[in-house]
């Protein structure tokens, strides 16, 4: 079921260190979601995402229903709405009850990302260290999850709705187009878990988004990727090609093994600035390709 522009759902938070109640009435815009066979009904109380973000206070936490597309690991990663794309909210699954997770973790290894409903705990930005100074306390803006890049955080306690993300709603206004063209720019060439977090690259969540398309359209992407794209973007090209189509793969390989660009490949923690060529040679010879590289 489509959410019309005129449709407006309550939602409720309880703060915890402001007033015991607040109301809000938050207008979804036609096209924000679609839901599947698990929408919820017109009195459950979800929250928006974006204007949690815009509230968040330093130091407060709510207790919130959250509805957003979750990308990356199971156990922790970021929860974006499509309204807000810029403002993501780092996730951590503390989880009360088991439901819904299977399927999660399912939709995650497939595709890269799920459309979600949380249950949970939503933190505003962490409170500076009161032991520093002054002067830089008030400069100091700290973070939660993966590098302390996100200012807010969401402790998730329960998985009230999973489903499979669609195009329009799978983060920045995800359809095929802007994923191929994030990827086209992607500045690091990554597969596993990246960072102290282990957290999976939005580069390779946006390559699993195109490989999931019907083959010769994510061949045809591949295709312009690696004679547009970025070193980093020519690496992943190469990856899905050589999943979609040996034959062509073969050509490309042998192109790639002649270049002279560099591709920043990260692995853990670790980045390093490696010739493509020796790229080439190394997912020719497996290392990047794992049985989560194309959906099922």
């Amino acid at each position: 079921m489509r959410l019309s522009a005129g449709l407006f759902v309550f939602a409720f938070a309880k703060r915890t260190w402001q007033k015991p109640w607040c109301l809000c009435a938050v207008g979804l815009l036609s096209g924000c979601f679609v839901l599947g066979p698990s929408t919820l009904h017109a009195n459950e109380k979800v929250a928006s995402l974006c204007a949690l973000q815009d509230n968040a206070k330093e130091g407060e936490h709510v207790t919130a229903q959250v509805a957003g597309v979750y990308f990356s690991g199971l156990d922790m990663g970021p929860l974006e709405d499509a309204n807000c794309p810029a403002n993501a909210t780092w996730v951590e699954l503390a989880l009360q009850s088991e439901v819904n997770k299977k399927k999660l973790r399912g939709l995650l290894e497939r595709y890269g990302r799920a459309y979600v409903v949380f249950d949970g705990e939503f933190y505003g930005p962490p409170v500076p260290d009161p032991k520093l100074p002054e002067a830089i306390r008030k400069a100091y803006h700290p973070g939660w999850g993966h590098l302390a890049s996100f200012r807010t955080k969401l402790v998730v306690h329960s998985i009230r709705v999973v489903e499979r993300a669609p195009a329009e709603v799978a983060g920045h206004a995800d359809n095929l187009n802007l994923v191929a063209e994030r990827l086209a720019r992607v500045g690091i060439f990554a597969f596993g878990g990246v960072g102290y977090a282990g957290v999976i690259s939005k580069g390779e969540t946006d390559f699993r988004f195109i490989l999931s398309q019907p083959p010769s359209i994510a061949l045809a992407w591949f295709e312009r990727l690696y004679a547009d794209g970025s070193a980093q973007a020519k690496a992943y090209a190469l990856v899905g090609v050589r999943k979609l189509d040996p034959g062509r793969y073969k050509e490309l390989l042998a192109h790639a093994e002649t270049s002279t660009a560099e591709v920043e490949v990260m692995r853990g923690c670790v980045i390093t600035r490696e010739p493509l060529n020796d790229v080439a040679k190394k997912i020719d010879a497996g290392e990047f390709l794992s049985s989560k590289s194309r959906p099922n």
